[in-house]
């Protein structure tokens, strides 16, 4: 594998796992009636981090990944400059579109 895509993986699997985790915690907290979705305390947590996403994914990409895909659940499709659309599931596989289209720039 391509250092680059390696390396992508590995932030992508990352940052979704993190994501993953401040989600489930927050709905557990919400459902013990210890957080309010409207609250000052979920709005920091999701504020913080979106603003350090914000930090590494200067495309775009991974919170496209995120937010848009369901992280892959949604199977959506997305293609770099000049080629044919394929579905995006895997941190893997955005990865490499990442990287496609950096060496496109």
């Amino acid at each position: 594998m391509n250092l680059q895509i390696k390396l992508w993986t590995d932030k992508i699997t990352r940052i979704v796992a993190d994501y993953k985790r401040l989600d489930a915690a927050c709905e557990s907290a919400r459902k013990a009636g210890c957080m309010d979705m409207e609250g000052p305390l979920f709005d920091a947590i999701w504020k913080s981090h979106s603003e350090l996403l914000e930090q590494c994914d200067f495309c775009g990409w991974i919170s496209w990944f995120i937010c848009d895909n369901e992280c892959g659940k949604k199977k959506l499709s997305a293609k770099s400059q000049g080629e044919k659309k394929q579905r995006i599931t895997t941190p893997a596989q955005l990865a490499k579109l990442i990287v496609r289209i950096q060496s496109t720039k």
